[in-house]
């Protein structure tokens, strides 16, 4: 080769039937419950006003609501085919088609997170088949990138051919694939910077 100048299925099935409880149901909940423990005697109620708000929070903070969410941005691209093209919503970015699933994970940025395991990174369906290696030393970074002018450290801009056998004929992108992909970068990132949930996660896990 030769260079030139990112809960259980019950849960799930729950937290998408159900939804994020009502503002007035909660209300109505923590009313009842303070007349309830109102009711009880000073040792019962020590015990119900400890156990019960333990288990209320438990609940409030509960991976439940966020299965939900990933669930229903599932059910919203189910539709959406293989390819590569531009993916510029969350539900896209965390439900990504397997080819674009690479090519995400070939941003430098999101796979150094990657590695350090501070993104999920496609866990479940996303194999890496050059751990270790960012920006030009990986593979399909490199594809992403080949004939892409793009801005050096020193500020000048530069388009750099990659000479190397293709390990698929697929694997030659068009500029169109590259914008796409680069564009998706860019929307993955910034809501990796917006540090609360995982583009790169199915389950909308947490950042």
């Amino acid at each position: 080769m030769s260079y030139s100048a990112l809960a259980s299925a019950s849960e799930v099935f729950d937290a998408y039937l159900y939804g994020k409880r009502h503002v007035d149901t909660v209300k109505y909940l923590e009313e009842r419950g303070s007349g309830f423990g109102s009711r009880l005697a000073a040792s019962a109620r020590e015990f119900y006003d400890e156990v019960g708000e333990s288990i209320y929070k438990r609940y409030d903070h509960s991976s439940a609501i966020r299965l939900a969410r990933a669930a229903a941005r599932r059910v919203a691209t189910a539709w959406k085919p293989e390819g590569i093209y531009l993916l510029d919503t969350m539900a896209l970015l965390q439900n990504a088609p397997s080819e674009m699933q690479r090519r995400i994970m070939a941003s430098p940025e999101i796979r150094q997170l990657y590695h350090q395991n501070r993104v999920d990174g496609y866990s479940d369906t996303y194999t890496d088949l050059d751990p270790g290696k960012v920006g030009v030393d990986h593979y399909d970074y490199r594809r992403v990138t080949d004939g892409v002018m793009m801005e050096q450290l020193d500020g000048t801009f530069c388009a750099i051919n990659y000479f190397e056998e293709l390990r698929d004929k697929g694997d030659e992108l068009d500029t169109i694939e590259q914008i796409d992909i680069m564009a998706t970068w860019e929307q993955a990132m910034a809501r990796i910077n917006a540090k609360k949930e995982d583009p790169t996660s199915r389950w909308n896990s947490a950042l």
